[in-house]
């Protein structure tokens, strides 16, 4: 009989001893998923000198050398990204502000940027377009496709899409001219990823032409009244 009391006690401390050992097991496995789950929710907050015990030498240790390297990862795209971002901005300022009309688009010819001199020239030129394109409004232009302004919008695309250097051209909509000089914007890595263009205003030079033109036809025929 007492052997079996013994058999049973040992049974008995043998189960408590594997509910402690699970319990332990447990207890390490939640710490453990505490910290490593507070460890990403603090690297999509943007913080990245997270303490992690890199000198394990188990599976714990493989994750912790993981997410130590995402952080050091992200860190860097983070910092190169705000640099980027920075010169942008400068860059968008100082084309704000310059005499030029500068427009850019994307490689799809979606219009991304439009400083405030292309702005002005396309607001104070609206009616005049409207006379061609009646729908055409100046402040929904953010956005819009360049196609609007060709009557053969797939033979631009096809003239752009091989544009290797600087196209000038010039568009005439109603009594509206315009010089359009387009160049492609090509990345680090000699890939194209849209368009720069800079638009001028021609009208003044369009009318002393046609005025110079005029002058001349009339000269020819021995009248010279004509003054410019």
């Amino acid at each position: 009989l007492s052997h079996e009391y013994s058999l049973m006690a040992g049974m008995l401390i043998l189960s408590v001893s594997v509910l402690l050992i699970n319990a332990q097991i447990f207890c390490i496995f939640n710490r453990f998923m505490e910290h490593s789950v507070g460890i990403m929710y603090r690297l999509a907050d943007e913080k990245f000198r997270n303490p992690m015990d890199l000198n394990r030498n188990d599976q714990v240790g493989d994750l912790y050398r993981g997410l130590y390297s995402m952080q050091v990862k992200l860190n860097a795209d983070l910092a190169d990204s705000r640099q980027t971002a920075t010169k942008a901005l400068r860059i968008n300022q100082a084309l704000d502000n310059v005499q030029s009309g500068v427009m850019v688009t994307d490689n799809s010819l979606n219009i991304i940027y439009m400083n405030n001199s292309v702005q002005k020239l396309f607001k104070e030129g609206e009616n005049e377009i409207r006379k061609q394109m009646p729908n055409f409004d100046a402040s929904k232009l953010m956005g819009a496709n360049i196609d609007i302004f060709h009557k053969k919008p797939d033979h631009q695309r096809g003239i752009l899409n091989n544009l290797q250097s600087t196209m000038r051209s010039e568009i005439s909509i109603a009594n509206l001219h315009m010089a359009v000089v387009v160049n492609p914007v090509i990345n680090d890595k000699n890939e194209r990823i849209g368009f720069v263009a800079e638009w001028v205003n021609r009208a003044n030079e369009v009318m002393l032409e046609e005025e110079v033109t005029n002058a001349v036809m009339c000269g020819s025929q021995g009248d010279f009244t004509q003054r410019i």
